[in-house]
């Protein structure tokens, strides 16, 4: 399986011992507090793991964009008309902000330049073709991803894991309030 699977699997086989190590040492020792630690170090170092993996794969494919980048583009691509005032509201950030985001994303031939109304808040924001292409690579990866996983682990067959990861996405989405 392309790139993907070989950074997974080139990673996935001492973070497995890592982990193992930490969950003896912290647990091991039998409190909440060490619990809480190694959950938090785990939950840190799979996002971290993750998001560098990504980044990776598409640096490796050619693609120039940061990942927030990409995951901006991808934000656009999924919602309704988007245009700038509509992009603020869900990212949670001003609208001077995210004209930054789309300028650059212009820039680096992600967006067209905008153009007809006076008003940019209001322009319905579209994707080119160089965009699309960048997307399809950041879908490759999470296409990849799974399978990569799931064939060394059979974590879809495990509910209690599936459960887990449910639950915790509930709670980001509880605690913090975002959900796509």
């Amino acid at each position: 399986m392309a790139i993907c699977y070989q950074l997974f699997h080139s990673n996935i086989v001492y973070r497995v011992d890592l982990y193992a190590t930490l969950r003896t040492q912290i647990l091991g020792r039998g409190n909440m507090s060490n619990a809480k630690t190694l959950i938090n170090k785990l939950l840190v170092d799979v996002f971290n793991r993750i998001f560098n993996m990504e980044e990776e794969y598409l640096h490796r494919a050619g693609c120039r964009l940061s990942l927030n980048e990409v995951h901006f583009l991808e934000i656009i691509r999924n919602s309704e008309e988007p245009n700038m005032e509509k992009l603020a509201k869900k990212l949670r950030m001003t609208t001077g902000s995210t004209t930054f985001a789309i300028s650059r994303l212009v820039q680096k031939k992600c967006l067209p330049r905008p153009n007809g109304s006076d008003d940019r808040r209001k322009i319905i924001l579209e994707i080119t073709a160089y965009g699309e292409s960048v997307l399809k690579l950041h879908d490759q990866f999470h296409n990849e991803i799974v399978p990569g996983l799931l064939s060394e682990y059979q974590f879809d067959q495990d509910e209690d894991f599936v459960r887990a990861l449910e639950n915790v996405g509930q709670f980001f989405t509880k605690k913090y309030g975002y959900d796509e």
